[in-house]
């Protein structure tokens, strides 16, 4: 994609539809990490108590 062909407006509307997408993207690997870290604490308990 050539920036100099396009108007500004529509460099703004690209890169705000990027920040967007980034953003969600960032939402879900962050609520992605709590689950596993959630997993591990268990997965880590489980395994510390004694039989």
């Amino acid at each position: 994609m050539r920036l100099l062909a396009m108007s500004k407006e529509d460099i703004v509307k690209l890169w705000q539809g990027s920040e967007r997408a980034l953003l969600n993207r960032l939402q879900d690997t962050l609520k992605e990490k709590r689950l596993l870290e959630q997993k591990l604490a268990f997965i880590q308990k489980t395994l510390l108590k004694p039989p």
